[in-house]
């Protein structure tokens, strides 16, 4: 039985496990969309979250260039930076072939974005299946911060009237079915 044990083993060792998921990681983090396997995309989205709840510790020194930081800031950002590079400890390339810091590039673009956000900075979805041997795609990526405040802004009370007449549409129509059936 598997009670109570989390997580996907995936048929590798941990040490592999965790080389698999440094390598999604870094490669979430760089190109903010990676297509991989359903399981891997779901297991990946514990750790993508993980990485972005360590890097918004670094509170007010998120996307400040670290010169501009008093003391205090700088340290908390450096402990915060030391902390997320113990779990990415290589750097990436990008596609011109220049070396970009991950870690960096994590701290100043990414984590601002949902400093307001609690939690679900990650989505999932469906991208058919692989040709080889038909296992399931899947495309994980940043959720867009600005999508989710622009859609609250539109949708205000308003959604939530348009709600309720759907709803009383709903029983209207239920309530006229069932009188047209009680006098059949």
């Amino acid at each position: 039985m598997r009670h109570l044990n989390s997580g996907r083993k995936f048929g590798r060792s941990p040490a592999q496990r965790k080389a698999m998921f440094r390598s999604l990681a870094m490669n979430l983090i760089l190109r903010e969309r990676v297509l991989t396997t359903d399981a891997k995309a779901k297991e990946m989205r514990r750790v993508a979250d993980k990485l972005v709840t360590v890097a918004k510790r670094a509170d007010a020194a998120l996307g400040v260039d670290a010169s501009k930081l008093g003391k205090t800031d700088r340290e908390k950002r450096l402990s915060v930076y030391r902390e997320i590079r113990s779990f990415l400890p290589w750097d990436a390339f990008d596609d011109e072939g220049a070396g970009v810091d991950v870690v960096g590039k994590l701290l100043d673009e990414i984590a601002p974005r949902y400093r307001g956000r609690s939690g679900g900075y990650t989505r999932i979805m469906k991208a058919g299946r692989r040709r080889g041997d038909n296992a399931p795609l899947s495309v994980i990526e940043w959720v867009p911060a600005a999508a989710r405040k622009e859609k609250a802004e539109k949708k205000g009370t308003r959604g939530k009237e348009s709600a309720v007449k759907k709803v009383s549409r709903f029983f209207k129509r239920s309530k006229k079915e069932t009188a047209g059936q009680a006098g059949k």
